[in-house]
């Protein structure tokens, strides 16, 4: 059974996106960075906001921000991800043309 917290103060930024995060207080605003700058700069976030998986999001990150010409065993160990699971990403990537 999933427990639904109901956040006193709701940010509505993040509720566009179906996150809910309590509203910071005023004070503290000027040491977060803001919504757009997280979202032009940390791809990561981005992709999972835009509804991509977790290890898909990941990969995309990882080859438009690094070397693209790691093997995937050294890209699953620097990412975080099982082979098997990066391999299946990596080839429907392939054989959508989506990746190259």
């Amino acid at each position: 059974m999933a427990l639904k917290l109901k956040i006193i103060n709701p940010d509505p930024l993040w509720e566009k996106y179906n996150i809910s995060t309590p509203a910071f207080k005023p004070g503290t605003k000027k040491y977060i960075l803001d919504f757009d700058f997280i979202i032009q700069n940390i791809p990561e976030i981005k992709n999972r906001i835009l509804g991509i998986n977790i290890v898909d999001a990941d990969y995309q990150a990882y080859l438009a921000k690094e070397c693209k010409n790691l093997n995937l065993n050294k890209i699953a160990v620097r990412i975080h991800a099982y082979y098997s699971n990066l391999h299946k990403v990596h080839t429907r990537l392939e054989t959508f043309t989506l990746y190259s």
